[in-house]
């Protein structure tokens, strides 16, 4: 089973996600841990290797995969969806977001995250907005806030950053549950 290195994710989800894996899998012998993006690549890795990984992720990692990689996104399939649901998150999930400066109207310039860089280049591409886009690895909220940026498309958990930054939600354009994925095998 490959699993997020993040500590509360799995303690949340790791005994859920083992339970709904073992109608496909009598035994996970080993847990191994790695960076949430990584997992459905990781698990494809030891797929071409000819063994059987699964992999616990959250749908926008496993959705940006698949925008990324189509072909190698059809040798994945979707066991289940796990709720997220933390009374902590704002959303009660990770929400992809659209933020601004209160205020704020025009848009010129967006700093997004690099990790959903597909995700929110489609959306903007869904609302037919014509800015300059920049991908950081981080700190994108700050770079509205210095005004450097116009808006930032990052996630959104408590949205503590948000507030203490004078920032806002201008939309939601995703959330995520965490999703248990496989490689498609063929016999």
């Amino acid at each position: 089973m490959l699993v997020p290195k993040n500590d509360g994710f799995v303690k949340t989800y790791r005994a859920r996600a083992l339970e709904l894996a073992k109608p496909y899998t009598p035994l996970v012998e080993e847990e191994n841990s790695f960076r949430v993006e990584d997992i459905p690549k990781c698990m494809l890795e030891f797929f071409h290797k000819g063994e059987l990984a699964y992999g616990l992720t959250d749908e926008h990692f496993y959705e940006q995969f698949c925008l990324n990689q189509p072909e190698e996104c059809r040798n994945v399939r979707r066991i289940a969806t796990l709720p997220w649901d933390d009374p902590a998150a704002m959303f009660r999930k990770p929400a992809l977001c659209l933020i601004q400066r209160s205020g704020a109207e025009d848009i010129d310039s967006v700093a997004i995250n690099g990790k959903y860089a597909t995700l929110a280049k489609r959306y903007l591409s869904e609302i037919d907005a014509i800015c300059r886009v920049e991908s950081y690895w981080g700190g994108t909220e700050k770079l509205v806030e210095l005004g450097l940026s116009d808006a930032a498309i990052d996630i959104v958990y408590t949205g503590r950053t948000i507030r203490d930054s004078g920032l806002e939600i201008r939309d939601v354009i995703s959330k995520a549950d965490v999703v248990l994925i496989s490689p498609v095998w063929k016999p």
